[in-house]
C-alpha cells in the first residue's frame, strides 16, 4: 500500500511546516488508501473530517465513521469515569503520579475526550511507590492476571495491566516511561515533579507537563516503531503538541530532551510525522539527523510491515537513535537481556 494517498489526504491537517511536493487531486483510490492506513493508526475519525475537503463523496465511509465514533465515547467515557474514582484513592495514599495518554491527553491536544478509543488507562506513580500502588489498586477491586504477576513485567517492563471492574479494557500502572529497545529518559522523576493538575468534572487530576507529555508521545511512536505497531497517533499528537507550545516552549522542549537523552527520539519522531503528514523536511533537523531521513521514517511510522520496510530492523533503528557505540551497547545488551527473561518467563 503506497502512503501517498494518505499524504494527500492529511497533508496540511497539523503541523505549522511548509507542504511537501505532493501534486495532483485526491482521487478515489487515494481516499481508499487513506482509510485504511488511518484506520491502522487509530486516526479514522480525523481521515473522515479531513477527507470532507477534498470534495469527495464520503458515504460509503460513514458506517466506518460512526462505528468509529461510538466506540470512542463507550471506552473513553468509561475510563474517565474510572480516572476520575481511581485519582481520588491515590491522592487519599498522597502517592505521586499522572495519568498519561488516553482521553485527557486527546482534550488538552484536540480538545475532544473522544477523538478516538482508548483501549486502556495508562497511570506512572514513582518506583518507590509502586508496590503501594499495586496494593491500593487490588484493594479497590482491580484484578492483575496470574500471567502478568511475573518479575519481566514489573522489573523489566516497568509495567502491569490491572482488570477494572467497572467498563471495558485495564488500568496499566507504570513505574518506567520506555520499555527496552529504545533509549529511556535518564531523569523520569522530572517527569512527575514537572506534572500539573488538569480539570476533569468537579474534581481535578494529576497530568503531564505539556513538554513531558511531547516527549511521551515521541517515546511512544519509536516503542511502537520498535515493536511494528503503526504507530501515526501519536505522530498526529506530537504535531499538534508542537503547535500548542509557543517558541519559548518548543525551545524548552529541546532543552529537556537533551537533558534527557531523548534529544534523537524527538528528532525521529518529528522527521516522521513530518513525513507522514505531508509536511516538508524540517532541514535543520534532516541536516544533523541525516540517518533518519535515509530510512523512509515516514513509511516506517504508519506501514512498519510494509516489503519496503523488512530491512529497517530493530537494531537499525535503535543504532540511529543511540548514535554513540557505548549507548547502543548498553541499550541493545538490556534489550537482549529482556527477551531472554521473557522467553523463560521469569
Amino acid at each position: 500500500m503506497s502512503i501517498r494517498g494518505f499524504q494527500r489526504v492529511f497533508q496540511g491537517c497539523v503541523g505549522e511546516g511548509e507542504l511537501a511536493e505532493i501534486t495532483g487531486d485526491v482521487t478515489k483510490s487515494d481516499l481508499h488508501a487513506a482509510a485504511q492506513l488511518a484506520r491502522r493508526n487509530k486516526l479514522f475519525s480525523v481521515f473522515f473530517r479531513t477527507a470532507a475537503r477534498s470534495a469527495q463523496n464520503l458515504e460509503e465511509f460513514e458506517d466506518l465513521a460512526k462505528a468509529d465514533a461510538k466506540r470512542a465515547f463507550e471506552y473513553n467515557s468509561s475510563h474517565i469515569v474510572s480516572i476520575s474514582r481511581l485519582s481520588k484513592i491515590l491522592d487519599q495514599a498522597e502517592l505521586p503520579y499522572f495519568f498519561y495518554k488516553g482521553p485527557l491527553s486527546q482534550k488538552r491536544l484536540h480538545n475532544s475526550f473522544f477523538m478516538r478509543a482508548s483501549a486502556d488507562i495508562d497511570v506512572l506513580v514513582a518506583p518507590n511507590a509502586y508496590a503501594l500502588a499495586s496494593r491500593l489498586l487490588r484493594d479497590n477491586g482491580l484484578k492483575l492476571p496470574v500471567a502478568l504477576d511475573r518479575f519481566w513485567w514489573w522489573g523489566v517492563l516497568g509495567e502491569q495491566h490491572f482488570l477494572l471492574p467497572e467498563g471495558v479494557g485495564s488500568l496499566d500502572l507504570h513505574r518506567k516511561l520506555q520499555q527496552p529497545g529504545a533509549p529511556a529518559p535518564k531523569y523520569p522523576g522530572r517527569f512527575l515533579s514537572c506534572r500539573e493538575k488538569m480539570s476533569l468534572g468537579q474534581g481535578a487530576v494529576w497530568v503531564p507537563s505539556l513538554i513531558h507529555s511531547s516527549l511521551i508521545s515521541a517515546m511512544n511512536l519509536v516503542k511502537g516503531v520498535q515493536h511494528k505497531e503503526p504507530s501515526g497517533a501519536h505522530g498526529y499528537d506530537l504535531l499538534q503538541a508542537m503547535q500548542l507550545l509557543e517558541t519559548q516552549g518548543r525551545l524548552a522542549l529541546w532543552q529537556e530532551a537533551t537533558l534527557q537523552g531523548l534529544e534523537s527520539t524527538l528528532a525521529f519522531a518529528l522527521i516522521a510525522s513530518n513525513s507522514a503528514f505531508g509536511l516538508a523536511p524540517d532541514k535543520v533537523l534532516v541536516k544533523r539527523f541525516p540517518v533518519f531521513a535515509a530510512m523512509d521514517v515516514g513509511r516506517l511510522l504508519l506501514e512498519p510491515d510494509h516489503p519496503e520496510m523488512s530491512g529497517v530492523k530493530r537494531r537499525t533503528v535503535l543504532s540511529a537513535l543511540c548514535g554513540k557505540k557505548p549507548s547502543y551497547f548498553w541499550e541493545s545488551s538490556y534489550w537482549l537481556t529482556s527477551e531472554f527473561l521473557r522467553r523463560l518467563k521469569i
